[in-house]
C-alpha cells in the first residue's frame, strides 16, 4: 500500500511541475509525509514565498517530530512557522502553528511554555473566529494541562471542546470529545460523572460512524471497571464484540479491532477471561502488532496470577515486557516488569523481584528523560516500581534480637534497633529488673542504638506503644545512648528516652516524629517538641547538637560506643543509692514514656 501511494505521489509531482510552484510544494510535502523524509526538497521548491515556506516548514516539523523523534528541532521549526504567520498577520496560521509549538513543548516537558503556547493559540482562534482551529487549540490545551499535572484545567478545556463540537453538529466528534471528558472526570476523582459522560457519548454515537460507538462502549466498560462494577463493564464489552464484524472497524480496522474487543473483555475478568486474552494474543500476532500482542500477554499474566498459576503468569509477563520493548513502548515495558515483579514476590523469589523492579524503574526513568509528554504515567510507574523494590528489599529482613550484657564496671550494655523482636525486648527488661532487684549491681545502661529502618510491620508492640521504655525507665538508673545510622520512627523514642545522648557524626535524623512519647515536651521543651513533630526533612548530628538534643557528636560508630561506655563507667563510680534517688527526682515518671495514643501499659508489678 505505501509503495502504491508513493508511486501515485510521484506521478502527482511530475504533473505539478507543469502547474506551478504551490502545487509542486504541496506534492513534495505529501510525499515527505508518506516517506517520513524529504521535507528539505519542499523547502528548496518553496523559494522566497512566505506561505510556501510555512507549508514546507510545517512538513519538516512533522517529519522531525513523528519520524525522526527530534522534538527540540521540531520546536525550533514550529517557532519559525509561527513567526512567518505573525509577520503576515495570518491569525488562522498563527493558531495552527501555536498548536504545533504547544505539542513540542509538552513532549519536551516544558510545562509553563506549553500552557502559554496553548493559551495563545486559543486566543488567536477566538480573535479570528476560527472555530475549527479552536477545536485543535483546545485539544492542545488539554495536552498541556495534563503534562503540567493539572487535571482540573484539562477538564475545563474538555468541556469547551464538547461545546465546540456541538456547534458544528458533528456527532462523531462530539462522541469522541465526551469520551475524553469522561476520562478526565476519572482523573479528577469523579467516576460517577465520568460514567454519565460515557453514556452520553454512547447515546450521541448511535448515528455516528462505528469507530465513535466502539470508543464510547470501550470507555464505558473501563469506567465501570474503575468503579469496581464488573457486571455493567462486561455488558459494555459484550456490546463492543457485537458490533458489525465482531468489533472490527470499531476499535481498529479488521482483525486488530476484533483483537482489541476480545482484549477489552478479557481485562474485565470472568471465567472466560483467559481464553479471550489468548484469542486476542493470537489475533494480534496475526496482524503483527507487537504492542497489542504484548498487551494481551500482560492481560494473560494478570489473569493467571489471579488463578494462582504463578509460573505461567511469570512467563506471560516476561513475554509482555519483551514485546513492549520490541515495540518501543517504554511505559508498557515498565508496567509489564512491575507485574512480573509482583508475581515474583508472590512466588517468594525476592532476589528476582528486586532485580525486575530495578529494571522497571530504569524503564520509567528513561521515559521521563526522553519525553515530558509521558511524564505523568512514567512518574506513577516509578512510584509503583519503587514500592515493589522496597517491598522486595524489606521482605528479606528478619526481626533482630536485642542483646544485653554486663561489663566489669557493672554497666549494662543493650544493643537494640527498631526491628528488635518483642520477645528479646521483654527478656532484656525482665533481666535488668531481676538483676537490680536481686543484686542491685546495675549502675548504668548504655543503649547502643542502631538506626536501621524497617517496615512498620516489623515494629514490635513493645516499642510502638512505649511499654518497653516504661519498663526500662522504671529501673531508675542513668541511660546513655550511642546512636548511629538513620534515626526514624520508634528509634526517636529510644534516643529521647536517654539521659545523655551521644551520636556518630554521620547519623541522620528523619523528621517528623510521628508517634512521640507523652513526655516529649518535658524532655526537650514544648517549643522544640512542636518543631520536631511538625517539621519534615533530614537533620544531621551537628544540627541536633545545636538544638540541644544531642550532648556529644563523635567521629564514627566505634568512637561513639567508647565515649558512651566511658561516661557510663564514670557514672558507675557514684554511690548507687544517691544515683537512683537523683534519677527519681529529676526524670519524668516512667509511665509518661507511653506513646501518645497508646493505652496499653505494662504490668504494675513490673513498674514497682
Amino acid at each position: 500500500m505505501p509503495e502504491q501511494a508513493i508511486q501515485t505521489v510521484d506521478e502527482l509531482i511530475a504533473l505539478s511541475k507543469s502547474l506551478g510552484r504551490p502545487e509542486q510544494v504541496s506534492a513534495l510535502c505529501l510525499l515527505a509525509s508518506i516517506q517520513g523524509s524529504g521535507a528539505e526538497e519542499a523547502q528548496k521548491a518553496a523559494g522566497e514565498e512566505k506561505l510556501l515556506q510555512a507549508e514546507a516548514l510545517c512538513c519538516l516539523a512533522q517529519e522531525q517530530l513523528v519520524h525522526k523523534k527530534l522534538p527540540a528541532e521540531a520546536l525550533a521549526t514550529s517557532q519559525k512557522v509561527l513567526s512567518i504567520f505573525a509577520a503576515l498577520g495570518d491569525g488562522v496560521g498563527q493558531a495552527a502553528a501555536g498548536c504545533m509549538v504547544t505539542t513540542c513543548h509538552a513532549i519536551l516537558g516544558q510545562v509553563s511554555e506549553s500552557l502559554q503556547a496553548a493559551e495563545a493559540a486559543r486566543a488567536a482562534c477566538q480573535t479570528t473566529e476560527d472555530k475549527a482551529g479552536e477545536v485543535l487549540a483546545r485539544q492542545c490545551h488539554i495536552l498541556a494541562a495534563l503534562t503540567a499535572s493539572r487535571p482540573a484545567e484539562a477538564l475545563a478545556a474538555a468541556r469547551g471542546l464538547v461545546g465546540l463540537c456541538r456547534h458544528f453538529e458533528d456527532q462523531s466528534a462530539e462522541a469522541w470529545a465526551l469520551v475524553e471528558l469522561a476520562r478526565l472526570h476519572v482523573a479528577c476523582d469523579d467516576p460517577i460523572q465520568g460514567v454519565r459522560c460515557a453514556e452520553e457519548a454512547l447515546a450521541t454515537a448511535k448515528s455516528a460512524p462505528l469507530a465513535a460507538k466502539g470508543a464510547a462502549l470501550a470507555g464505558l466498560a473501563r469506567l465501570h471497571r474503575c468503579r469496581d462494577r464488573p457486571a455493567p463493564a462486561r455488558r459494555a464489552a459484550e456490546k463492543v464484540k457485537e458490533l458489525p464484524g465482531r468489533g472490527a472497524n470499531a476499535l481498529a480496522p479488521g482483525r486488530a479491532g476484533e483483537a482489541r474487543a476480545l482484549l477489552l473483555a478479557a481485562t474485565l475478568g470472568g471465567q472466560a477471561a483467559l481464553g479471550l486474552a489468548s484469542d486476542a494474543q493470537t489475533l494480534m500476532n496475526g496482524v503483527r502488532d507487537k504492542v497489542g500482542e504484548a498487551s494481551a500477554n500482560l492481560a494473560r499474566a494478570q489473569i493467571l496470577a489471579q488463578l494462582r498459576d504463578f509460573a505461567s503468569a511469570a512467563e506471560a509477563a516476561q513475554e509482555a515486557a519483551t514485546g513492549f520493548k520490541v515495540g518501543s513502548c517504554g511505559v508498557g515495558e515498565g508496567v509489564a516488569r512491575c507485574e512480573l515483579a509482583t508475581i515474583q514476590l508472590l512466588m517468594e523469589d525476592k532476589a528476582e523481584a528486586e532485580k525486575t523492579a530495578k529494571e522497571a524503574l530504569r524503564a520509567f526513568h528513561q521515559i521521563r528523560q526522553l519525553s515530558g509528554l509521558k511524564s505523568c504515567s512514567a512518574q506513577l510507574g516509578e512510584n509503583r516500581a519503587r514500592q515493589l523494590l522496597s517491598h522486595a528489599q524489606l521482605s528479606c529482613l528478619q526481626p533482630s534480637n536485642a542483646r544485653l550484657y554486663l561489663d566489669e564496671f557493672n554497666c549494662a550494655h543493650l544493643e537494640i534497633s527498631e526491628t528488635a523482636s518483642q520477645e528479646s525486648l521483654e527478656s532484656a527488661v525482665a533481666t535488668l529488673h531481676n538483676m537490680q532487684r536481686l543484686r542491685n549491681n546495675v549502675k548504668a545502661v548504655v543503649l547502643h542504638l542502631e538506626g536501621a529502618v524497617g517496615p512498620a510491620s516489623m515494629h514490635s508492640q513493645a516499642l510502638t506503644s512505649g511499654n518497653f521504655l516504661v519498663g526500662l525507665r522504671a529501673i531508675s538508673i542513668p541511660i546513655v545512648s550511642a546512636a548511629y545510622g538513620k534515626i526514624t520512627g520508634p528509634s526517636w523514642n529510644l534516643l529521647l528516652a536517654c539521659d545523655y545522648r551521644i551520636a556518630a557524626v554521620d547519623t541522620s535524623f528523619v523528621l517528623p516524629i510521628v508517634s512521640p512519647p507523652e513526655c516529649l515536651g518535658e524532655l526537650v521543651g514544648a517549643a522544640m517538641a512542636s518543631q520536631l513533630c511538625i517539621s519534615s526533612g533530614v537533620l544531621d548530628a551537628h544540627s541536633l547538637q545545636e538544638l540541644g538534643i544531642l550532648n556529644q557528636v563523635r567521629p564514627n560508630k566505634d568512637e561513639t560506643g567508647r565515649a558512651a561506655s566511658e561516661l557510663a563507667k564514670r557514672i558507675a563510680a557514684f554511690p548507687g543509692i544517691a544515683c537512683r534517688q537523683t534519677m527519681s527526682l529529676l526524670t519524668v515518671p516512667p509511665v509518661k514514656y507511653t506513646t501518645v495514643g497508646a493505652y496499653k501499659l505494662p504490668d504494675p508489678d513490673l513498674i514497682a
